[in-house]
């Protein structure tokens, strides 16, 4: 049986359980059953995840006068990581770019290597920040 602690780190850690065992689930899940409060976190956790997964998700290829046919990507908005030029990333069969937004931070773009095109990530960019008021982000409202 795992503790409290235990709990909530899985939980953190792969909220969907992907990478667990047949019986590591069954511990997760005894835990889970056994403790109101690890109960009402986890409940926490999954509304938070599913919003999240909302909120970070551009449809490039939906984009006013986009030709990109790219599935939906995840978007980060990192309002305290200020940059002053982009980054490249190359990570283990995904790439992406972290590019600096004027005086609020940066946003951070990733996906499939090979499913999305330097001028795919140039449009979500684009479409991101006419999503919103990034001057709101640095005010923190």
């Amino acid at each position: 049986m795992i503790d409290h602690d235990q709990f909530r780190l899985a939980s953190i850690a792969d909220p969907y359980h992907q990478g667990y065992s047949a019986r590591e689930r069954g511990e997760f899940y005894a835990h889970c059953n056994a403790c109101v409060a690890c109960k009402q976190y986890y409940q926490r956790l999954l509304q938070f995840e599913k919003r999240l997964q909302r909120a970070l998700r551009v449809n490039a290829s939906q984009s006013k006068g986009s030709s990109a046919s790219a599935p939906l990507q995840p978007v980060m908005v990192l309002r305290h990581e200020s940059l002053n030029r982009p980054v490249p990333l190359n990570l283990d069969g995904f790439r992406g770019v972290i590019v600096p937004v004027e005086g609020s931070g940066s946003l951070a773009i990733l996906a499939r290597a090979e499913s999305y095109s330097d001028n795919d990530f140039a449009e979500t960019v684009a479409q991101v920040q006419g999503a919103f008021s990034f001057d709101r982000l640095a005010e923190g409202t």
